[in-house]
């Protein structure tokens, strides 16, 4: 374990507990439950044994796990919730992929969107 609780603390923030990310937005949400639920389980005991010093730590009570999934800027740790969060990760990824067909001109969008502008092709 790392000595410095801070260094630790910022490297599980922006490094481990992010990793899903793509996954959660490419993959639909039926088949990311299991590994979402097993993502926010190993940042949850990632996080006890920060804070215990321990190596086999005392699971978080689960107002503890909440607050850490709270966002900085409302004092918690920001803390993806990665089983709670999969279903808007996945849809506004797909959505925002719809969008950029319909800009580009792609086969009318994504699922033949009819508000989409007929297929003119890239300009590129």
């Amino acid at each position: 374990m790392m000595p410095d609780l801070q260094r630790a603390w910022l490297l599980q923030l922006r490094c481990a507990a992010p990793r899903c990310q793509y996954l959660l937005r490419t993959v639909p949400p039926a088949e990311t439950q299991g590994f979402a639920e097993e993502h926010d389980a190993a940042v949850q005991r990632c996080l006890a044994r920060l804070v215990s010093g321990e190596d086999e730590p005392l699971p978080l009570p689960a107002l503890a796990v909440r607050r850490s999934q709270l966002p900085l800027r409302m004092g918690g740790l920001g803390m993806l919730a990665a089983a709670r969060e999969r279903h808007a990760a996945y849809f506004f990824a797909t959505r925002q992929s719809a969008l950029l067909c319909c800009i580009l001109g792609l086969a009318g969008g994504l699922y033949g969107d009819p508000s989409c502008p007929p297929s003119r092709g890239a300009s590129w």
